[in-house]
């Protein structure tokens, strides 16, 4: 056995390919989603090792048969064995090492991917090396067979995405690929688990054929069986790898658009949409989704100007873990334009991304082959394949419109060049500044040069010969544009903090930062909460930018007494992400001061919470809170106030309850004591709870009680009137929604996304 590994160390390409692997370490140092044991680092080394490990073994027999001993099928296997390990294993050590020098990013999880990734594949095509070399007697044919059988899977992988719904991989040596790296959430299951018990499968089948039939005097396979055992090992190990691919769709390897459907369970068929749904949304729900769809379709083929050309087909999946586990993005919506299909996660009606994705779709009618989107020299231009959907879905950007939000980037010194986002510097750039700065260039393009230049640069990037200009001159007279774009101050003071999250190519530790998060949601609500801080510690570290781990973290040192350390983490994040940051936490803790100790305690921490610094759902369920502790207008009952709390924020170890909350405003709207506005707004937050729970009719009916003269604040009478709106909509009503919706259209007081929801509403109308 030495002497074959002394073999295969002489061999010129294993030095090759070692000096290779020292570049391939450097490289894996330039990102901070590889600098790390961790899955994209494990993807590279596997699907690189993979090559090199077959590229070796298919040498191996060739060095063999130059030596006058005889070599055992064991000795000839052993050698790219070897090379395999001993390549992964030090480039996992020189990982590991530097990685340690920073912080480690989960090390244990990371060794895990790098087993299941990054060495099973390698190892497999070391053993298939072997055969080759074994079969084929020239060692440059047998190096040929040996290298091209990779690249042939990936592309019988990439074939298998274009062919189906899914955008995960399941590949025999990279492993595992997501669909899409920016998804924060990556799974580590059973699925590759039971995968890489097939990869085994072959392993033994690959290696019990060499040993079947490999003559040691003769150096070479015969047609002769040397070893029956041998050859029903490889039966078994083949069996094996067999059954592991025939229950791929029952495993979650794959799944076909007949698969999804089928587990999914519920459809609905239109003229221009059919959805797919589970069926735990229920039918009344997916009705409405469906004629949403189909609605959306016509306002996206109106606004480019063109006619589908297919019937669009939208998978709803109950949650995101269901998305994830049958199609592969967990917390990326997707569309693929060349199947016309759509994948979203069930959300409330109108479904908020819904049209963004169908625009993906639709725009495909002015774009070129294979995957129906704009490309230049066959790569996509992801600026301009995401600011069309933006342009094209331009009233659900929130509160302010993507222009607002980009003049608000501008000011900021935080708008990238328009050259970055029309080209891979689109992924460098948060997806919260990318998205809506290219939807801000592309409406803009479309609204001063018209719908059909658009669709020409659309198919090829190429502005010099659409638009006569340069992307640089562009890029000028944009900024020149959001120059007169007007915005309200407390969108200025937001963008601070909403455009400063880094992008997920920029951040230490990522993927696991996102899982830290995920299990300290689960460890708060279940009580562990030094678990969750020491997690969420990490987290803030690795991700500064993160409001999210931040106010998760202030909400950590409340549970645990220690209110003062939740106020530095608050004063902290104003000094660093801005005074929205800072609002963040401050509503966070004192959610959980309000559920474990009561108002008078949580009162002066929501009064540090300034609600103009969210946008305006989050401000007004803010101002509720605050009435319900009594911070806004007149103090309201007590009952009243444990009612909310009940409501909204839970008790102690009891969670928010609905059935809860609304009995208990029921009776304070039944007590002759309660004063009138504590009456209106009892009575506006059970009409929002019935709205919410699709009794819209019960819910016209305790809104005509409430007197919205005496609700609280301009926000909450804005909600009330929207919710009223929505209400007679569904009920029939449209004449009443009409009238109601135009009120908020011409609104000047409200913001102007809120305008142009209601503008969308009134479009649904007609």
């Amino acid at each position: 056995m030495i002497e074959a590994l002394r073999t295969v160390a002489r061999l010129r390409r294993t030095k090759g390919f070692f000096i290779a692997g020292a570049l391939v370490a450097l490289l894996l140092q330039g990102s901070t989603l590889t600098n790390h044991l961790g899955y994209a680092s494990a993807l590279v080394v596997g699907l690189f090792g993979s090559f090199a490990a077959a590229v070796v073994g298919a040498a191996v027999a060739d060095a063999i048969r130059q030596q006058e001993r005889s070599v055992t099928a064991g000795q000839l296997l052993v050698g790219p064995a070897f090379f395999a390990l001993s390549w992964v294993g030090s480039l996992a050590v020189v990982t590991a090492v530097i990685a340690a020098f920073r912080a480690p990013c989960a090390p244990a999880k990371g060794a895990l991917w790098w087993l299941l990734v990054g060495l099973m594949g390698p190892l497999l095509g070391g053993v298939w090396g072997a055969l080759s070399g074994a079969l084929v007697t020239r060692v440059r044919w047998a190096s040929r067979m040996a290298a091209v059988t990779v690249p042939l899977f990936a592309l019988w992988s990439l074939l298998r995405f274009y062919r189906s719904p899914g955008v995960f991989i399941f590949d025999p040596f990279f492993g595992f690929w997501p669909g899409v790296l920016y998804d924060e959430s990556i799974r580590l299951d059973d699925a590759i688990l039971t995968y890489r018990v097939g990869t085994i499968g072959w392993l033994i089948a690959l290696s019990s054929l060499v040993v079947a039939f490999w003559s040691s005097a003769d150096k070479r396979l015969t047609r002769a069986v040397q070893s029956k055992p041998a050859l029903l090992s490889a039966a078994g190990g083949a069996a094996l790898g067999l059954a592991v691919y025939f229950a791929g769709p029952a495993l979650g390897h794959r799944l076909d658009a007949h698969d999804i459907a089928r587990e999914l369970g519920g459809r609905i068929d239109g003229r221009r949409c059919s959805l797919v749904y589970a069926r735990s949304i229920g039918a009344h729900e997916a009705r409405l989704h469906f004629e949403d769809c189909e609605l959306r379709v016509a306002q996206v083929e109106r606004y480019f100007g063109v006619q589908m050309d297919a019937v669009i087909t939208a998978y709803m999946f109950e949650s995101s873990a269901q998305k994830q586990r049958m199609m592969g993005a967990a917390d990326t919506y997707i569309a693929k334009p060349w199947r016309a299909e759509v994948y979203l996660q069930h959300d409330e009606f109108p479904h908020p991304v819904l049209k963004h994705e169908l625009a993906h779709v639709i725009a495909r009618r002015f774009a070129s082959w294979p995957f129906f989107v704009t490309s230049s020299y066959g790569l996509p231009v992801p600026g301009l394949v995401e600011g069309a959907a933006v342009a094209a879905a331009w009233e659900g950007e929130s509160d302010a419109t993507p222009h607002e939000w980009t003049r608000a980037m501008l000011d900021a010194r935080l708008l990238p060049p328009l050259e970055d986002m029309m080209g891979s510097g689109f992924y460098g750039q948060s997806s919260s500044t990318a998205y809506t700065a290219a939807g801000s260039f592309s409406r803009w393009l479309i609204e001063r040069e018209g719908v059909a230049k658009f669709r020409d640069v659309y198919r090829d990037a190429d502005f010099q010969r659409v638009y006569g200009v340069s992307l640089g001159v562009l890029d000028g007279r944009w900024r020149a544009f959001l120059q007169g774009v007007s915005i309200p101050e407390r969108i200025r003071a937001r963008a601070q903090t909403r455009f400063r999250r880094a992008a997920i190519f920029s951040r230490a530790c990522p993927h696991e930062t996102a899982d830290a998060l995920n299990q300290s949601e689960l460890w708060l609500s279940a009580g562990d909460v030094p678990r969750a801080r020491d997690a969420l510690i990490g987290a803030v570290r690795d991700d500064p930018t993160s409001t999210y781990a931040r106010a998760m973290l202030g909400e950590a040192w409340v549970r645990l007494g220690d209110v003062g350390r939740a106020t530095a983490l608050a004063e902290e994040s104003a000094r660093s992400l801005g005074p929205a940051a800072a609002a963040r936490v401050w509503v966070r803790t004192a959610e959980v001061v309000w559920r474990w100790r009561g108002a008078d305690e949580a009162r002066p921490l929501y009064a540090r919470a300034e609600q103009d610094l969210f946008d305006d759902d989050e401000a007004r369920n803010i101002e509720v809170r605050k009435w319900a502790v009594g911070l806004l207008a007149r103090r309201p009952s007590e009952a009243a106030s444990e009612a909310t709390r009940d409501l909204l924020a839970g008790r102690q170890s009891l969670h928010a309850d609905t059935t809860v909350g609304v009995a208990r405003l029921s009776a304070v709207l039944d007590d002759p004591q309660s004063d009138p506005s504590t009456r209106a707004m009892a009575g506006y937050l059970v009409l929002r709870q019935l709205w919410r729970l699709r009794r819209e009719t019960a819910a016209l009916a305790r809104g005509a009680t409430v007197d919205p003269s005496l609700l609280p604040s301009d926000r909450i009478r804005a909600e009330y009137q929207r919710v009223m709106a929505e209400s007679r909509f569904h009920t029939g009503d449209r004449e009443g929604a009409r009238a109601a919706y135009r009120a908020i259209a011409e609104d000047p007081s409200r913001p102007s996304g809120s305008r142009d929801l209601a503008r969308d509403w009134l479009d649904r109308l007609r």
